[in-house]
């Protein structure tokens, strides 16, 4: 009995656990900016840190889109999630995805082909 009660509440757990790790990240950074204004830390190199965070989180959010669409995810749902429209989520996604494969190491290779109607 026990275990089909904690599955029924497995999605809400996780949902509240997922938001748990978001609010702290967010406070993380909040933090990192109140201790560069209050001068405790170097502003030149604390700008590059948040530079770096901010690739770190499109590439990680690009993987997530990713997983999401192979899971059935619509570009609805995506967008939706993100604070956008479908269009811009599928317009930033699909042409990030392209750009990755035809510069990634495995796919030097890979020939550019023009769509039917363009030169």
């Amino acid at each position: 009995m026990g275990g089909a009660k904690r599955g029924r509440h497995e999605g809400r757990d996780n949902q509240a656990g997922s938001e748990r790790h978001a609010k702290f990240l967010c406070d993380m950074i909040r933090n990192y900016t109140t201790q560069v204004r209050a001068g405790e830390l170097d502003a030149d190199a604390a700008l590059s840190h948040m530079a770096r965070l901010r690739r770190e989180l499109d590439e990680q959010t690009a993987l997530m889109v990713l997983e999401l669409r192979s899971k059935g995810q619509t570009w609805d749902q995506i967008g939706t999630a993100l604070g956008m429209t479908r269009h811009a989520a599928y317009t930033k996604y699909v042409a990030r995805a392209r750009v990755d494969l035809l510069f990634s190491d495995e796919n030097r290779s890979v020939e550019v082909k023009a769509a039917p109607g363009e030169r």
